[in-house]
């Protein structure tokens, strides 16, 4: 009789764990889902904003769109249309630097085939050997 119940115990014991581990497994695979495909799901709206930088350009920083962005008020809504397409989420891999922009032309966004941007006074590429080069590489977290 007291085997019984001890086998018993330990049973209810054992299932009852696989159904936790199984209940754990299953939570956490529908909330790496959701967080995945949905990463502003339990943002609060000034916390979207803050991600989405481009946006407090329509609010608080919209006198700084000339000085910025080199663009008159007119031209701000088709920027930021090419920006959104563009800029979020848009990445190639490269084996150096892991990420990179794919090449494209467009009217205010434009990134040359080694995967950096155009500027106003940039210089040729790739630069001439006759030079001793020296190149700055940072990140963000500088």
């Amino acid at each position: 009789m007291t085997f019984t119940l001890f086998g018993n115990f330990f049973s209810t014991i054992i299932i009852s764990f696989f159904f936790f581990v199984l209940l754990f497994f299953l939570v956490n695979l529908v909330t790496s889902f959701l967080f995945k495909n949905f990463p502003n799901l339990i943002l609060k709206k000034n916390e979207f904003k803050r991600n989405d930088y481009i946006s407090r350009f329509d609010s608080e920083l919209k006198h700084s769109l000339e000085e910025w962005f080199d663009l008159n008020a007119s031209e701000w809504k088709e920027f930021k249309k090419e920006y959104q397409e563009t800029e979020l989420n848009v990445y190639k891999y490269d084996p150096f630097c892991e990420y990179g922009h794919s090449p494209k032309k467009g009217k205010f966004i434009n990134y040359s085939s080694h995967g950096f941007r155009n500027s106003k006074e940039q210089g040729n590429w790739p630069p001439r050997e006759d030079f001793f080069n020296i190149f700055f590489l940072v990140g963000q977290q500088l």
